[in-house]
């Protein structure tokens, strides 16, 4: 098994990530750590381990972001199997003992994406996300399509398949990318399980994370998503347009808040709402709530937007 870790200026949650992996390693684990060009001593850190352990890789670069990062890891992991963790979360302490557990679970049942379950932590609070095991394939592949499990840190990809079909994170995108790579694996390959009573990975909320930094970009990339399900839609039959048009309406209006909150140029995103109003026009199966959010949108009624939030 292979396990990805991009870095990128994440110095004072690196050991707490690494910590939690190294005490575990064994002969059937690589870890590849891809310096994205950090600014800050993250290199520093990284190398005080190699020295240590000889199971951990590192791969320096300049900072192109995330994708490119996971892309590198991609390209030289040598695993039969390929797991994500981000450098500012870290896993619980038999997340190695588990993961290959599961791969046993995955060769035996001939799966080829597993999905476990994982603690949302802020600060001291957390809560618990785990996937309900006696789902159906069909009811998987919905919570993906409607982005309930769209992270690629709590699942387990062959990488046979990613080699198959040169699946790549893309590297353009702001946002979303992990979400467009997922279902570029799906798309090619459906056969998914869900592990048993399995949360071993600590995902933790970062205030200097893409959805709390946004950028008139993200909703350039979210239609961009939305157009990808579309195509999706044309090979598939999915009952559940619904779901997925109100799941990528909500994100869409939260992206604008956040624009808003951050005090962003109103002028260049008047610009860009109006460019993107005909692909909103385009849903045709929004609940009350998301039509009235759409038209909020649409008409950008900002004062309205900030506050419907805030209550």
């Amino acid at each position: 098994m292979s396990i990805i870790i991009p870095v990128y200026n994440t110095a004072k949650q690196l050991r707490r990530c690494l910590n939690s992996i190294v005490t575990q390693l064994n002969d059937k684990v690589e870890v590849i750590l891809i310096n994205d060009g950090s600014t800050d001593n993250s290199i520093s850190i990284i190398h005080d381990y190699i020295e240590h352990y000889n199971q951990l890789k590192l791969y320096d670069k300049p900072n192109e972001g995330v994708s490119s990062s996971r892309n590198i890891g991609l390209k030289v992991a040598v695993g039969q199997y390929v797991a994500f963790v981000d450098s500012d979360d870290y896993v619980e302490n038999d997340y190695i003992c588990k993961m290959l557990a599961n791969i046993q679970k995955m060769e035996l049942d001939k799966l080829d994406l597993m999905i476990f379950g994982f603690y949302r932590r802020e600060g001291e609070n957390y809560s618990v996300n785990s996937p309900m095991v006696r789902k159906n394939e069909s009811d998987i592949i919905k919570d993906i399509f409607v982005q309930k499990y769209n992270a690629p840190w709590n699942k387990i990809f062959k990488k046979s398949i990613i080699d198959t079909y040169k699946l790549e994170f893309p590297v353009s995108m702001k946002t979303s990318e992990d979400f467009l790579f997922l279902l570029d694996y799906v798309q090619n390959t459906c056969k998914i399980g869900v592990a048993d009573e399995c949360c071993i990975y600590n995902y933790c909320d970062n205030p200097c994370g893409a959805v709390n930094n946004t950028k008139e970009q993200y909703l350039i990339d979210t239609i961009k998503i939305y157009h990808k399900i579309q195509a999706m839609m044309k090979n598939h039959s999915i009952s559940y347009i619904n779901e997925i048009e109100n799941s990528i309406m909500e994100r869409y209006y939260y992206i604008v808040y956040n624009l808003l909150r951050m005090g962003d140029n109103k002028k260049e995103l008047r610009s860009i709402l109006y460019t993107l109003n005909f692909d909103l026009k385009q849903m045709s199966n929004l609940d009350r709530k998301n039509k009235l959010k759409r038209f909020l949108v649409e008409h950008q009624c900002f004062s309205i937007i900030e506050r419907s939030i805030k209550k």
